[in-house]
C-alpha cells in the first residue's frame, strides 16, 4: 500500500471527491435526458477512473462498490437494460457511500469497518428484474453480489468477473494517469518529484479506456490552496491602501517624476487587483448543481413531481461568498419543495401540470450577482402570514392591519416565525428564513420576497461580487469621514438653499424630500451619530446648499444628509471588532489615502436603526392627501395653444404625441384637405377653426393662400394614425386645476371648461374634431369588427374616461365604464361577461383599493378577473398595497401605450 500521507494520495481524494460531486449532478440529469448518450460516457468513465484509482491504493470497499457500478452503467451503455427511477436512488446511494468512504479515508487515512454488502443486494435485485431478456445478465448480477458481500476480492478475481482487462496506473508528477489496458496487474513504486499538484479535469478529459487526452486541461490548470488566495488577496489589499495614499501624496506635489511613478503604481497595482479577484471567482454552477439531487431526493420522498430548471450556471462570484451562500440556498430550495410546489393531485384540481416547477436563475446585475428561486407552487398567503404573526404575538392586530401587503410578506424573516402546521425532518421549526436573511446580510448582500397567491413565489438574493475590495462613495460630515457603498447608491441630489423650503418638508418632527412628487424620509447623518457640531461660519451657512445622498434599503429608499460628497474610491473593507457587534450602523472600516480610518454606512442597518415611524408617516400623509380628493378634482396636464379667434385653447397632454413646426411650402392639398408627409405617410392636418366654426382667421387658409411660412402643429394619434392640429401659436405646459366643467359647452368639439392659473379655458375634444374631418375613407369608425374583449373601465374623471374609452375601442375592445368602485360592482354582478377590469384608485363613493378588495373576495366567477390599477400613485409603497388587494398590474395613468401593451397581454390569456 502507497503511504497514504503522501501528496498523490491527498490529490488522489481531491479528485476523488470531485469526481463523485460532478457525477451526482450528472446522473440527475441523465434521469432527465436518458436518450444523451454522450453524458452517459462521461459518467461511466469517472467511475471507471475512480474505480482504478481505488484499486492501486487498495482501497477495496471503494474499488468494489465502484466496480459494481462501473458494470451496471455498462449494461445500460450497451441497451441491455434500461434505466429506471429505483436504479437512480442505488446509484446514488453507491455514491454516497463512496463519498463516506473517502471522508473516512480523509480522516483516518483507512476505510471504515462499515458492510456496504447490502448495497449489492439492491444492484442484484435490479439486474434480476431487468434480466427477463438475457440469462447472461442474471449470472452477472450473482458475481457482482458475491463480490460484495466477501468485499475480500482482490483485483485479479474481479478481473476474472467481468473478463475486462485491469489497467495500469501510474502516478507521475502529482497526476494520476491511466495508461493503456494490460492483461495483469504490475506493481509500480510511485516517483513523486517536488511539484504543484496538477488538476484532473473532473475525469471529462479521457478516452473511453481512460487515457487522458494530450493537452488537456491538466497541463495547464494548477491547484492552489483557497488559504494562499486569501492571503495574497490581503496583501493586494494593502497594496490597494498604499496606492491610494500614494496617489493623494502625489497630487499634492509638484515632482513630475512622482506622479509619473504613482500612475505606473496605480495601473499595476490595478491589473494585479483584477487578476487576483479572477482567481478567486467561481462559477455558481458547482453549487446551483448539487441542488438537482437534492429537489429530486425530497420530491421523491414527499410523492411529488418537481422539475428543476437552472439558469445562468456561468455566472462567477468570489468562492468565499459562494461557500456563504450554500447553506441559505439550500433552506430556501427545501422551502419551495415543502412549502412551495403541492402534490400532484392538488395541483390537477387546479388547473395546473401535475409536475411542479423550481427556477433557479442568477445573472449579473448593478455590479452584483442576483439569485432568484421562483417555484410555481402554492404562493404565500398574506392573511395567514398576518393571522400566525399575531397568534406568536410578534404583532397586534391593529399593528398588523397597518402593514402594508410586502411588509406583511417580510414576517417570514423574523426568528421563530413558522407557518407549518407541524413539525417535518425538511421545516417546521421556525428556524430558518431569519438564518437565510442574516446570513446573506453579514456578507453585505440582501434578500427579497414576493408571492401570488395560488401561482408562487420568488426569493431574489442579491450578493455583492467580492467581500475584499468594494467601491464606495466618500462623503463627510461635521468633518468626519463616512464611505458608502456603491450598491445601496440610487442618485445625488443638491438643494441650494433657496429651494430647500420648496423640497424638505417636516411631519411628526421628522423631515421628508420630495423626490419627483413621492415623500422619501430623510437623516441627517451627525445628527443620526450624534457627531459634534463644528463651528461654522454665517455667512457660509447662508450661501451652502444641501447635500442629499439618495439609498436603497432592501426596497426602502430614504435620504442622507451630509456635509460633502468627495468622491468614488475603491476601498479595502477591514472588520469591526466583535466589542462593536450592536453598532448596526457600520458593515466595517477602511484606511483613506490620507492614512485615516473611515467607517462604511451600511445602509440597511442605519435605515433600520434610525427609522422612527417615518415610512409609515409618509403613508398616513398620502392617505390623508387622497381623502380630500373629492369628485372630479382630479388635475390633468394640458397643452395651452392659440387659435386664429385669439382665445387660448387646451389640448390633453396625454394626447399630445409630438409638437412640430412645418414649411408652409411643403404642405400639399387634396381638394380641401391639406396634408403633410410625415414619417413616410401623408398626415392630414385638421382646421380646427373650421371645424368648430370659430370666428377670426384661420391659419390653415392663410398658408393657402400664402400668407404663412412657419405652421406650428400638435400632431395627435387616434385610431393607428396621426392628425396634425394646426394652431396659431403653442403657448405652454400647464395643471388645470379641479376638474372639467360641461356646462358651458355650446358646440360640438368641446369637452367643457377648465381653470388655469385661475382662468377658463376651453378644453378640446381631439377625438370629436377629427370625426368631423371628411376624408375619401372612413377611417373615423369605431372598429367593431375585430373584438378583442370586453373591458370595465372604472373612472371618475370625464375627460381621461373618454380618452381611455376611445383609445381602448380604437383597438378593438368593446368597452364598459363606471365612475366609481360601486357603480363597478353593480355592473360586475348583473353578469356582463367581462374580461379584463382597468380601475383608478382615487374615486368617490368607492376607491379602487376597496373596490379590488371586494372583487376578490367574491364568491362569483369575475373574482379572479385581471385588474390593471391606472393611477398617479404609483410608488413602491402604492404597488405593494396594490398587490395586496388584488391589482394584477400597477401603470402610470398618462402612458396610453404601456396601458394598450398590458391589455393586449391580459387579453391573450
Amino acid at each position: 500500500m502507497s503511504n497514504l500521507n503522501s501528496a498523490n494520495v491527498q490529490e488522489f481524494l481531491i479528485e476523488s471527491f470531485e469526481a463523485l460531486s460532478s457525477i451526482n449532478d450528472e446522473i440527475t440529469t441523465y434521469e432527465k435526458n436518458p436518450k444523451d448518450k454522450e453524458l452517459l460516457n462521461s459518467i461511466f468513465r469517472k467511475v471507471h477512473t475512480l474505480k482504478g484509482s481505488a484499486s492501486f491504493f487498495s482501497f477495496k470497499k471503494l474499488q468494489e462498490i465502484t466496480h459494481a457500478a462501473e458494470s451496471v452503467l455498462d449494461f445500460i451503455r450497451d441497451d441491455v437494460i434500461v434505466l429506471t427511477a429505483d436504479m437512480i436512488d442505488v446509484f446514488l446511494e453507491c455514491f454516497d457511500s463512496c463519498v463516506e468512504l473517502l471522508k473516512c479515508v480523509d480522516q483516518t487515512t483507512k476505510e471504515n469497518d462499515k458492510n456496504y454488502g447490502a448495497l449489492a443486494g439492491k444492484l442484484t435485485a435490479l439486474l434480476e428484474k431487468s434480466s427477463n431478456a438475457s440469462g447472461g445478465l442474471r449470472g452477472e448480477g450473482t458475481k457482482i453480489h458475491s463480490a460484495l458481500l466477501e468485499q475480500t476480492a482482490d483485483v485479479n478475481s474481479l478481473k476474472s468477473e467481468t473478463n475486462k482487462p485491469v489497467e495500469k496506473i501510474l502516478v507521475q508528477k502529482n497526476e494520476i494517469k491511466i495508461e493503456a489496458k494490460v492483461e495483469k496487474m504490475e506493481k509500480i513504486e510511485p516517483k513523486i518529484p517536488v511539484a504543484t499538484p496538477v488538476v484532473v479535469a473532473n475525469g471529462t478529459d479521457h478516452d473511453g479506456d481512460g487515457a487522458p487526452k494530450a493537452g488537456g486541461i491538466a497541463d495547464s490548470v494548477v491547484r492552489v490552496n483557497v488559504q494562499l488566495l486569501d492571503k495574497i488577496m490581503n496583501v493586494v489589499g494593502e497594496l490597494v491602501l498604499n496606492r491610494n495614499q500614494i496617489l493623494q501624496f502625489a497630487n499634492t506635489s509638484k515632482s513630475v517624476d512622482l506622479t509619473r511613478l504613482s500612475q505606473q503604481l496605480n495601473m499595476i497595482t490595478t491589473e494585479l487587483q483584477n487578476d487576483i479577484m479572477t482567481t478567486r471567482m467561481q462559477p455558481v454552477g458547482s453549487v446551483l448543481s448539487k441542488f438537482e439531487r437534492i429537489v429530486r431526493d425530497l420530491a421523491r420522498s414527499q410523492n411529488k413531481k418537481i422539475k428543476l430548471e437552472i439558469v445562468g450556471k456561468e455566472t462567477e462570484l468570489d468562492k468565499t461568498l459562494l461557500e456563504a451562500i450554500k447553506d441559505p440556498l439550500t433552506h430556501l430550495i427545501r422551502n419551495s419543495v415543502d412549502h412551495g410546489v403541492e402534490l400532484p393531485e392538488k395541483r390537477k384540481t387546479r388547473g395546473k401540470n401535475e409536475e411542479g416547477k423550481i427556477v433557479i436563475k442568477s445573472y449579473h446585475e448593478g455590479g452584483q450577482v442576483t439569485i432568484e428561486i421562483t417555484d410555481d407552487g402554492n404562493g404565500i398567503n398574506p392573511q395567514v402570514i398576518a393571522d400566525k404573526a399575531v397568534q406568536k404575538g410578534l404583532y397586534t392586530q391593529e399593528q398588523v392591519q397597518k402593514l402594508t401587503a410586502k411588509q406583511v410578506l417580510n414576517i417570514i424573516f423574523l426568528p421563530g416565525f413558522s407557518t407549518a402546521e407541524q413539525v417535518t425532518n425538511i421545516s417546521g421549526r421556525g428556524v430558518g428564513m431569519d438564518v437565510v436573511k442574516s446570513n446573506i446580510e453579514k456578507i453585505g448582500g440582501s434578500v427579497d420576497v414576493s408571492s401570488v397567491l395560488g401561482n408562487g413565489s420568488t426569493f431574489k438574493l442579491k450578493i455583492p461580487l467580492t467581500l475584499a475590495i468594494v467601491s464606495v462613495l466618500v462623503v463627510k460630515s461635521e468633518g468626519e469621514t463616512f464611505a458608502i457603498p456603491q450598491v445601496s447608491l440610487v442618485e445625488l441630489v443638491r438643494l441650494e438653499t433657496s429651494n430647500q423650503k420648496n423640497q424638505l418638508e417636516i411631519l411628526h418632527d421628522s423631515e421628508f424630500f420630495r423626490l419627483r412628487g413621492n415623500l422619501i424620509p430623510v437623516f441627517r447623518l451627525n445628527e443620526s451619530l450624534k457627531l459634534a457640531k463644528r463651528p461654522i461660519n454665517e455667512n457660509q451657512l447662508q450661501s451652502d446648499g444641501t447635500n442629499i445622498v439618495i439609498l436603497n434599503a432592501d426596497g426602502r429608499i430614504y435620504g442622507l444628509i451630509v456635509d460633502e460628497i468627495l468622491n468614488t474610491e475603491e476601498i479595502v473593507v477591514k472588520p469591526l471588532s466583535n466589542k462593536f457587534n450592536n453598532l448596526t450602523f457600520f458593515a466595517g472600516a477602511t484606511i483613506m489615502g490620507d492614512g485615516k480610518v473611515a467607517l462604511i454606512v451600511d445602509a440597511q442597518g442605519f435605515f433600520n436603526t434610525v427609522d422612527k415611524g417615518h415610512c409609515h408617516a409618509v403613508e398616513q400623509l398620502v392617505d390623508a392627501v387622497d381623502n380630500l380628493k373629492k369628485l372630479g378634482t382630479e388635475d390633468q396636464e394640458v397643452l395651452l395653444c392659440g387659435l386664429g379667434d385669439q382665445r387660448n385653447y387646451a389640448i390633453p397632454l396625454m394626447l399630445v404625441s409630438r409638437l412640430e413646426e412645418f414649411q408652409a411650402s411643403n404642405i400639399e392639398w387634396t381638394g380641401d384637405q391639406a396634408v403633410i408627409k410625415y414619417g413616410n405617410v401623408p398626415m392630414p392636418l385638421v382646421n380646427i377653426e373650421k371645424s368648430l366654426k370659430l370666428k377670426g382667421y384661420s391659419l390653415l387658409e392663410s398658408v393657402k393662400n400664402n400668407q404663412k411660412t412657419i405652421v406650428p402643429c400638435v400632431v395627435v394619434k387616434i385610431r393607428n394614425q396621426s392628425f396634425g392640429f394646426v394652431v396659431d401659436a403653442i403657448r405652454d405646459i400647464a395643471i388645470s386645476e379641479g376638474g372639467i366643467n360641461s356646462d358651458a359647452v355650446d358646440r360640438d368639439g368641446l369637452l367643457g371648461t377648465v381653470f388655469v392659473t385661475q382662468k377658463t379655458i376651453t378644453l378640446l375634444d381631439v377625438h370629436s374634431i377629427v370625426g368631423m374631418q371628411k376624408l375619401g375613407k372612413n377611417i373615423f369608425q369605431k372598429n367593431t369588427e375585430k373584438n378583442l374583449g370586453k373591458i370595465l373601465l372604472v373612472e371618475d374623471s370625464p375627460l381621461y374616461r373618454k380618452v381611455v374609452k376611445d383609445y381602448l375601442e380604437d383597438n378593438g375592445y368593446e368597452v364598459t365604464t363606471a365612475i366609481n368602485g360601486q357603480e363597478a360592482l353593480g355592473i360586475l354582478n348583473s353578469d356582463v361577461v367581462i374580461d379584463i377590469v382597468i380601475t383608478d384608485i382615487e374615486m368617490p363613493v368607492m376607491n379602487g383599493w376597496d373596490f379590488s378588495t371586494e372583487i376578490r373576495k367574491s364568491s362569483k366567477n369575475y373574482s379572479k378577473v385581471p385588474i390593471i390599477a391606472l393611477s398617479t400613485r404609483v410608488s413602491p409603497q402604492d404597488k405593494e398595497r396594490g398587490l395586496g388587494v388584488g391589482f394584477n398590474h400597477h401603470l402610470e395613468k398618462l402612458n396610453k401605450q404601456e396601458v394598450l401593451n398590458t391589455v393586449n397581454i391580459f387579453s391573450k390569456h
